[in-house]
């Protein structure tokens, strides 16, 4: 059995597609995952399976939420060593003063296009961002809420689903992760 975990793009934010995490974790015991555990509310998922096949994986999951739930929601799977491979490369931790509150990953469905990466390079932004394959690490001085650097703009960008989580929720999903892999 293999560890992954999905992170769902906008369950349960700001009042839209309202899902309970116990409805979910019913969809990831129905697809036959074993250890199903939710961490918040905000779809996060850590699962065990068979396969390893995170491209399949993510359609699966999707087409059965949205046949439980009628809700269209991408997501974005990560194995127990690409979680942890995200802990190794964060850039902003080198930097001094860097407050890890300010510090969040967006998760990518696929690896962005070159093209794209420059494009997205070209402009200015009031925050910061490094993109390492289809992770972007960003340092956000004020806080998620007021940065430009949104799931929605690297979405725009990019051309991929994204999704982003602050670094409090990365390592308790890596703690939990852990526990499940054991």
């Amino acid at each position: 059995m293999k560890t992954f975990t999905a992170f769902l793009r906008g369950i349960n934010v700001g009042g839209k597609n309202k899902i309970l995490m116990s409805n979910l974790s019913e969809i990831f015991r129905q697809l036959k995952f074993e250890k199903v555990a939710t961490y918040i509310q905000s779809g996060n998922i850590v699962f065990n399976c068979q396969t390893d096949d995170i491209e399949n994986l993510q359609i699966l999951i999707e087409q059965a939420i949205l046949k439980n739930s009628g809700l269209t929601v991408p997501a974005i799977i990560r194995s127990v060593e690409q979680l942890k491979m995200i802990v190794g490369k964060v850039p902003f931790l080198r930097t001094e003063n860097v407050n890890v509150e300010q510090l969040y990953v967006t998760f990518l469905k696929q690896t962005p296009d070159e093209q794209n990466i420059s494009k997205l390079n070209q402009m200015v932004y009031k925050d910061s961002f490094e993109i390492f394959g289809n992770d972007i690490f960003v340092h956000c001085k004020n806080g998620y809420g007021k940065t430009d650097l949104t799931n929605t703009l690297f979405e725009n960008k990019l051309k991929v689903a994204a999704t982003t989580r602050n670094w409090k929720t990365i390592n308790a999903i890596i703690s939990l992760v852990q526990k499940q892999s054991d």
